[in-house]
């Protein structure tokens, strides 16, 4: 992100469980946006294509499948052939750990608070406990 590594995570209070898929994604966007007012990067808006991308996503890791080879080729074809794309996921018991580890990786950290990223489609899946989140990211025109 061009920045030293933060010395604290962005979450004071832990957070609850989610008690269904669509607390996940309310919690995740509310989550993603709060990261980015940390710095000078403004909310995202959510997209319906990214959305429709990532719960297919998040079904698919949540059976069991590993980390996707083809995210950046999938999101091209979805709609997005330009600009800035980015697709991250994690597992956790709740929106904020799962975020907080995306937090805390160097990657995960400057797509999330790419200035130039815009657009915001959230997937996710609740199995025995675990939360799977897939963050769809994208610069829109």
């Amino acid at each position: 992100v061009g920045e030293p590594t933060p010395d604290d995570g962005p979450f004071v209070a832990p957070d609850a469980p989610p008690v269904d898929v669509g607390e996940a994604i309310r919690g995740a966007i509310a989550g993603v946006n709060g990261l980015r007012g940390l710095t000078a990067a403004q909310a995202l808006s959510t997209d319906p294509v990214l959305a429709a991308t990532a719960r297919s996503e998040a079904t698919r890791r949540a059976a069991g499948g590993g980390p996707s080879a083809d995210a950046e080729a999938r999101l091209r074809r979805a709609g997005f052939p330009t600009g800035d794309v980015a697709e991250l996921s994690c597992r956790a018991p709740t929106v904020q750990s799962c975020l907080d580890g995306l937090f805390w990786s160097p990657t995960s950290r400057a797509a999330l608070l790419d200035p130039d990223m815009t657009l915001l489609g959230v997937g996710a899946e609740l199995t025995d406990g675990q939360l799977t989140l897939v963050l769809g990211m994208a610069a829109g025109s």
